[in-house]
């Protein structure tokens, strides 16, 4: 299981987040799927100068487990609707 990071573990690794931590943590509680990158453009407009590196790390300390995303979403389609959408129509097709 992980550890979410204290406000002293913030400022022991990055000094530039540990203002932000609470804003943060509020943050990922209400809107879990936030990435780092749309937190990070939040708190530069709130004055953060760090990298997103360290936010990444912060946010994936405190993200709930049960939050686990799927790298991507596979679909089924029908042979029929996958011919037509990927290769030309019979009559398009010149026959020498």
């Amino acid at each position: 299981m992980r550890s979410a990071l204290t406000t002293h573990e913030a400022r022991r690794s990055d000094n530039k987040i540990a203002p932000f931590v609470d804003y943060l943590r509020e943050r990922v509680a209400a809107y879990p799927d936030l990435t780092a990158v749309r937190l990070r453009r939040e708190i530069r407009e709130r004055g953060y100068e760090g990298a997103c590196t360290a936010v990444k790390r912060f946010v994936v300390a405190i993200r709930p487990e049960d939050q686990v995303r799927p790298f991507e979403v596979l679909f089924e389609t029908r042979p029929d609707i996958m011919r037509r959408s990927t290769w030309p129509a019979p009559s398009a097709i010149s026959t020498i």
